[in-house]
């Protein structure tokens, strides 16, 4: 998953950096991976997590997200990617985590 957002990042623009040196710091905690049966809905999994910007000590901004996949038939390895790849696109999607990054 942090590879995934990180890889995401870097093509809005937004590089990486030693923490020794970067002004700040995006910290990702994966909160939770679900899957649900196909008694109600397509089979496929959830993926949950928060991310945090913060400068030094001061919170910038945090917000949970959520991604999710559904599939018939794929190994749930790939379902999770995909979940993951969903979840990565929610918060490049979010105005605030731009503004947040672009202090």
């Amino acid at each position: 998953m942090v590879d995934q957002l990180r890889t995401a990042l870097d093509r809005k623009g937004y590089h990486t950096a030693p923490a020794e040196i970067a002004r700040l710091h995006l910290t990702i905690e994966l909160l939770e991976v679900t899957s649900h049966a196909a008694t109600v809905k397509k089979p496929g999994n959830d993926v949950s997590a928060t991310l945090q910007t913060s400068a030094g000590t001061q919170i910038i901004y945090a917000k949970g997200y959520r991604g999710e996949a559904k599939t018939w038939n794929a190994p749930r390895g790939s379902v999770i990617r995909r979940a993951v790849d969903d979840l990565v696109q929610n918060v490049l999607e979010d105005d605030q985590v731009t503004k947040a990054l672009g202090n």
